[in-house]
């Protein structure tokens, strides 16, 4: 019984630090981990002369944490490159709004028929990711 007991508790405590570990933070511009408590979906469109963007939606942490947590996902996926890309321009733009007060932006490519999609801070710090991933965001952006 005893040895049940202790078992529970160590499983518990395994699940509570995996639970942990997926991080609700995005580094702000001085590189430190700050807590997401909301993020803005833009969609951008440019022409020759012009570039606009409109906002789409805003998720907020105490009401959509699901959602929320699948951007921020996406987000901490971005990593320093050595190689250094040149794209065209970003479908959305992504807006998280920190616990500090800043606010960090992220351009983000999604094409439904693409096999992943891209995302990226700036043209050294970027991620790609699979089409599972791609198809999930585009989905939340679709259906908001």
């Amino acid at each position: 019984m005893r040895n049940k007991t202790i078992i529970s508790i160590l499983i518990f405590l395994f699940i509570s630090s995996l639970v942990a570990c997926g991080s609700n933070k995005v580094e702000d511009s001085n590189g430190d981990k700050q807590e997401v408590n909301s993020v803005n979906v833009y969609k951008q469109e440019f022409d020759e002369e012009d570039s606009k963007k409109t906002l789409l939606f805003t998720l907020q942490k105490d009401k959509n944490k699901n959602k929320l947590d699948k951007f921020i996902k996406a987000a901490n996926e971005v990593k320093y490159q050595t190689s250094r890309v040149d794209m065209p321009p970003s479908d959305y733009k992504l807006e998280f709004g920190l616990a500090n007060n800043k606010k960090v932006s992220y351009s983000l490519w999604l094409e439904p028929n693409f096999e992943g999609g891209f995302i990226m801070e700036d043209s050294s710090h970027f991620a790609q990711f699979n089409q599972a991933t791609s198809k999930e965001l585009l989905n939340i952006i679709n259906h908001k």
